[in-house]
């Protein structure tokens, strides 16, 4: 029991640590603090690790809404009219391992979750 809580522990800090990684490189720096916080509380295992992990999913601008994209700065009218619509090739990367990672994190801390 103890040895595959371990390797649920470990899957989940993995998955926050890549998660961090992209939050970080599409300058998401909120999210980045809820991965450290999360992290941080899943090291000092507090028994409400799992609970805080899993409220990043709750209700509106929760994690399972985001869509990563790189910022665009300040741009002429000429810059925007020739952009390609959607995502460009390494966004829609970024986001399919984002959703990929997500499902992980969900999985993990919800089986981890004693307070339910």
């Amino acid at each position: 029991m103890r040895r595959m809580r371990d390797r649920r522990l470990r899957r989940l800090k993995g998955a926050l640590g890549e998660t961090r990684e992209l939050m970080s490189e599409y300058g998401q720096e909120s999210w980045v603090h809820w991965c450290d916080l999360c992290l941080e509380a899943l090291g000092t295992e507090a028994p409400d690790a799992p609970a805080l992990v899993l409220a990043g999913f709750g209700g509106m601008g929760g994690l399972d809404d985001l869509v990563l994209a790189s910022p665009k700065g300040l741009r002429s009218a000429v810059e925007i009219a020739m952009q390609a619509p959607g995502l460009s090739e390494a966004e829609a990367a970024a986001n399919e391992r984002l959703s990929e990672i997500r499902a992980v994190i969900c999985r993990e801390a919800s089986a981890l979750n004693t307070r339910r």
